[in-house]
């Protein structure tokens, strides 16, 4: 109406009036009108009609006439204030129109209705609908007093008439009934056969099992759930690095049980204007909201990949991210009313994700999937090469040792490349021949890997490849390698005898020593021997002109050892990164906040189990004394300076390759290098070969004189 008539009969924009007319009375709300004429017609669209001979004023109004003719305004009511500040706990209403509510499912009904009479003014009698002579809906009772009020969201609704197909509902009971019985076939055949030959998912059936009980349980057992008022979740947040499944998992557990699935790609749902990616995601909730209600409450799952792409954290986020981030929020929290719907997101980056998300109500679990330690690869490498023609000298354990901190996509590359490495090897013209012996050996998979490193690993300067150094490569020093190898190597070898005897293996390992006493090779030989994941760090890749970057680098190298485990961390020179503490040290310095990370890391909260931390030094004295403590530094090892019968030793590999005459005596060379290190034997036999090429560049061969004129420094 005009802002003139608004202003005459004392209303207010948006207030709520009875208008009567000469045979009916409507409800509506007052508004501005931009059509002519406006102090002499009432524009309006009537939604909800007192019917049913209610009164106004004690005159008596009749439901008649058609809806679009234009009738005289007898009078204008105001609904009154209390009236309007009335909200209603509950209503009974009555459907009118049951074809109007046909596409509706019955537990999409309730909603519907709701959404219809939300913020409207109802009362006993109204009637709703497009005009008087064809309403779709009646109020039977508002259960209060004053027989009229406000509908809010939280009205119970409460259909009067709403089985009104008996046949509709029992196929909707059957519907449910089969896909439970299907389930629960589904579920024993799983517990009855091998895992890994019911479903794909090497290396992941507990994470399956704990899927099965949050989505499938509540479904199959839910008259259990019920009894012991246990809610299911309704998220769950799936974590884990690249490549270990997270993904794959959500999908066998769909197809297994035939549960549908939403995939939400994180990268297709962002829009180009504001408020298309909010749009987005309303729309596949809605979808899957949906799906639920026509498909009478069977389960379905929203899958979002990659959830920190779209929720970071609202603080480092732009303004388009935070709505995005409230819009989901807003969306999970109203899960409840959506039936067997869960959301399931997954990402690499957990941190990344806006903590508002990750609380009960909105993603209530949080599963793991670890980097597959070496059961887990055997299971995986299983799924991986049973179609795949192996040699005879193929060992599936041997290859899963080998495989230290390869996620399941690095497996499947390492099988596929492997097939390709040994396809090379046969004629590609003569197809019998290939079809006939051609066989993927373990050299190839040995060649695979080699090509295709850990993708846990890739692009860490502190990850050294494997180092190629043998025990046969170091003269001497058995006492150690001993010690090593007893520190190391038989925790993993006789793992049962330490879990009789209640033995926990060494945490961390100090070896101190001369320079040159090859502390630095016997942890590679260790290294290579046990095939264990290895990371090197020095001063150089620690400290950085950052601040807080320093420790950053030592917590990332500690957790990158923890999900590739068994995992060496071998710190070189190792006093320069956790020097000793002065006594007016105040603790602001670089090197106190690095030695007070490397301690909590080593002997802190969270356990190091699997990881050996081997730290190398010549200057004992720098390092500080909480290190030098069990439980941190549990076995300090002395590299002295080699004797002569170890030096005899180290001459003996170190001049293996090198060509000498019947002159060379190695006992008399060692017995005149007192205090001799090895790098020193080593530097004093590249010498002589080198006197011996200035001598005979062709054919010579090193003679005794040669290393004579090299210890003597005389060329």
């Amino acid at each position: 109406m005009s802002t003139q008539l608004i202003k005459s009969h004392s209303l207010a924009i948006g207030q709520w009036i009875f208008v009567q007319l000469s045979t009916r009375v409507f409800l509506a709300q007052v508004w501005t009108n931009r059509e002519i004429f406006q102090d002499t017609f009432v524009q309006c669209n009537p939604f909800i009609w007192l019917q049913d001979y209610s009164t106004v004023d004690n005159k008596q109004v009749t439901p008649t006439s058609s809806h679009n003719e234009v009738e005289r305004i007898i009078n204008i009511h105001a609904v009154p204030a209390d009236h309007l500040n009335t909200i209603l706990s509950n209503i009974d209403v009555e459907i009118l129109d049951h074809d109007a509510f046909r596409p509706f499912s019955r537990s999409t009904l309730h909603q519907h209705i709701k959404a219809l009479l939300k913020d409207r003014v109802v009362g006993n009698g109204f009637t709703i609908g497009g005009h008087c002579q064809h309403p779709i809906l009646k109020i039977i009772s508002v259960h209060n007093n004053i027989k009229i009020g406000m509908v809010h969201s939280s009205t119970a609704i409460n259909i009067t008439n709403a089985s009104t197909d008996d046949h509709s509902d029992g196929q909707s009971h059957r519907a449910i009934e089969e896909y439970i019985n299907s389930a629960k076939r589904s579920l024993d055949s799983r517990r009855t056969k091998c895992i890994t030959g019911a479903i794909a998912v090497g290396g992941l059936d507990r994470h399956f099992a704990l899927l099965e009980e949050m989505i499938v349980f509540p479904i199959i057992f839910g008259p259990v759930f019920r009894h012991l008022a246990v809610q299911p979740p309704k998220g769950i947040l799936l974590k884990g690095e690249p490549g270990t499944g997270k993904t794959h998992l959500v999908r066998t557990l769909c197809t297994y049980y035939n549960i549908h699935m939403i995939a939400v790609d994180a990268t297709k749902i962002s829009g180009t204007y504001i408020g298309d990616t909010e749009a987005h995601l309303r729309r596949l909730f809605q979808q899957a909201t949906n799906y639920v209600a026509d498909h009478n409450g069977l389960p379905c799952v929203l899958f979002i990949d990659e959830i920190d792409t779209i929720c970071p954290p609202r603080s480092q986020a732009s303004n388009n991210e935070s709505r995005v981030v409230g819009q989901l929020l807003t969306l999970m929290d109203g899960i409840e009313s959506r039936g067997n719907l869960v959301v399931i997101a997954a990402t690499n980056r957990p941190n990344n994700v806006d903590q508002a998300l990750r609380r009960p109500g909105r993603f209530d679990r949080e599963l793991e999937i670890p980097v597959p330690d070496k059961a887990q690869r055997v299971d995986i490498l299983k799924v991986y090469t049973k179609t795949l023609p192996i040699g005879d000298d193929f060992s599936i354990d041997q290859l899963a040792e080998e495989c230290v901190g390869y996620v399941g996509a690095n497996l499947q590359s390492v099988c596929r490349d492997a097939a390709f490495i040994a396809m090379k090897k046969f004629d590609s013209n003569r197809e019998s021949t290939i079809n006939t012996k051609a066989c993927i050996r373990m050299d190839d998979f040995r060649e695979a890997l080699r090509l295709n490193p850990p993708s846990l690993l890739r692009g860490q300067n502190q990850m050294g490849e494997v180092p190629n150094v043998t025990w046969d490569d170091i003269g001497g020093l058995e006492s150690i390698k001993k010690e090593l190898q007893l520190a190391i190597e038989w925790p993993m070898l006789h793992s049962q005898a330490y879990q009789r005897l209640g033995l926990t293996p060494p945490k961390g390992i100090l070896l101190h020593g001369p320079p040159g006493c090859s502390k630095t090779t016997l942890v590679k030989a260790i290294a290579n021997s046990s095939k264990l994941s290895f990371f090197t760090m020095s001063g150089a890749n620690v400290f950085s002109p950052y601040l807080g970057d320093s420790e950053a680098t030592i917590r990332n190298v500690f957790k990158k050892a923890r999900q590739s485990t068994p995992a060496i961390i071998f710190f070189d020179e190792i006093d320069a990164v956790v020097s000793k503490r002065q006594s007016g040290d105040t603790g602001d310095s670089v090197q106190a906040r690095v030695l007070s990370t490397f301690l909590n890391e080593m002997d802190g909260v969270e356990q190091l189990k699997g990881v050996i931390v081997v730290g190398a030094t010549n200057r004992l004295d720098m390092i500080d004394k909480a290190l030098l403590r069990p439980e941190r530094f549990d076995k300090i090892l002395e590299v002295p300076l080699p004797d002569v019968m170890t030096r005899s030793k180290i001459l003996g590999v170190k001049t293996r390759g090198i060509p000498m005459d019947n002159s060379v005596d190695l006992e008399s060379i060692a017995k005149n290098t007192p205090g001799y290190s090895g790098a020193d034997i080593e530097n004093l036999c590249k010498e002589a070969t080198l006197i011996c090429m200035r001598r005979d560049l062709m054919s010579g061969t090193v003679s005794m004189e040669d290393f004579n004129k090299a210890l003597l420094g005389k060329s």
